[in-house]
C-alpha cells in the first residue's frame, strides 16, 4: 500500500475527529489541512528514513512504525479554532427577519 502524504494527513484528520471530537468541531478546516498536510510531511520524511536503515521495508510497515511519533498521538492537537463572528451575524439576522 503506498502511503502518500495526502493519505497520511487523512489519516490523521481522520484520528482527530474519531478521538478528539470537541477539539474538531471547534477547529478551523483550513488550519486542520495545513497542520495534519506538515505533520504527514515530517512522518514520509521518517518512513523514507527507516526505510533506508530497513532495506525492503513496505511503506505501510514504515507508517506503522512512525505514525505515532507526529500523526497518531494520545494528546489532542492544537488547531486553531474557527471564526465565531460569521455563526454570530447569521444567528443576529434570523433574530431581527
Amino acid at each position: 500500500m503506498e502511503m502518500s502524504v495526502e493519505r497520511i494527513a487523512e489519516e490523521t484528520m481522520e484520528h482527530w475527529m474519531i478521538y478528539f471530537p470537541r477539539v474538531w468541531k471547534k477547529a478551523d478546516r483550513v488550519e486542520a489541512k495545513k497542520l495534519a498536510m506538515l505533520l504527514a510531511k515530517m512522518t514520509k520524511r521518517e518512513m523514507i528514513n527507516l526505510q533506508k536503515i530497513v532495506p525492503g521495508m513496505s511503506d505501510y510497515e514504515a507508517w506503522t512504525e512512525t505514525m505515532q511519533t507526529y500523526c497518531i498521538t494520545p494528546y489532542p492537537p492544537e488547531i486553531p479554532k474557527a471564526e465565531k463572528e460569521q455563526e454570530n451575524v447569521k444567528m443576529t439576522k434570523e433574530k431581527k427577519g
